[in-house]
């Protein structure tokens, strides 16, 4: 009987962040029924992973925005302004 492991792996850890960025929410610091409320928003699944998809195709197309994926806290954000990059730490430098 395997035991389920307690946090996410890295590749679903990236996925969720992903998740939340395409949503515009803080992943972090909230009650379960705010998780479900943000759960029951979620698009269907193709929609979804065409919404990150087209995140990963900006960054990709300004190069990454010069490392302007961001870490603000544990939250992962693509910051299109430089001020916001003050408040936050390059994602390249984690």
């Amino acid at each position: 009987m395997s035991k389920r492991p307690q946090f996410p792996t890295p590749i679903q850890d990236i996925a969720i962040n992903l998740t939340f960025a395409v949503m515009g929410e803080e992943r972090v610091n909230r009650t379960y029924d705010e998780y479900m409320a943000i759960a029951a928003r979620l698009p269907p699944l193709k929609v979804l992973t065409f919404k990150i998809n087209q995140l990963l195709q900006q960054l990709h197309k300004c190069n990454g925005c010069n490392g302007l994926l961001l870490y603000c806290g544990p939250v992962l954000r693509h910051a299109a302004e430089p001020t916001q990059a003050a408040n936050c730490r390059s994602s390249a430098a984690s």
